[in-house]
């Protein structure tokens, strides 16, 4: 089952210039961990917004930051699903993001349970088809097993 989306973004993003430039929204010094992470903010952004207006609840405003994504959660039929969205490289392309849910689980469920099966990823993959397809700022939208 393929359960990361790929998506091209055709709204603006940051010039050299302006990655880095506010000392207010510095993550890094290094300028690709920088770029990464002012780009994908407001993908992130716009995909928990495209899902929060079909009518599904998320649990955070806005998204938050860590290893090297944006997340954010979604609540789907009282399941929780984490949502990570992060740059990706796609040839000479900087406008390329991915977009990957994961079911939402404890601690020690996920250390001592077996992974659950890639179907149970269904219903987040289903809203985020839907979400993704709807918006405005997302082309070239591809499924993939990995990224």
């Amino acid at each position: 089952m393929n359960t990361v989306a790929i998506l091209k973004w055709k709204d603006k993003l940051p010039s050299d210039q302006e990655v880095g430039a506010n000392p207010a929204t510095r993550y890094s010094r290094d300028f690709g961990e920088q770029w990464a992470y002012q780009a994908c903010q407001p993908v992130a952004t716009a995909v928990l917004q495209a899902v929060r207006n079909l009518g599904h609840k998320a649990g955070v405003e806005p998204p938050y930051f860590g290893d090297h994504a944006w997340h954010f959660s979604v609540e789907l039929e009282d399941q929780g699903y984490s949502i990570m969205v992060m740059w990706i490289p796609k040839g000479d392309r900087n406008d390329y993001f991915a977009v990957r849910p994961s079911l939402l689980r404890g601690c020690l469920a996920s250390l001592l349970l077996p992974r659950p099966p890639e179907s149970s990823l269904r219903p987040v993959c289903a809203v985020l088809q839907e979400a993704l397809v709807g918006h405005p700022q997302v082309a070239e939208l591809e499924w993939v097993r990995e990224v």
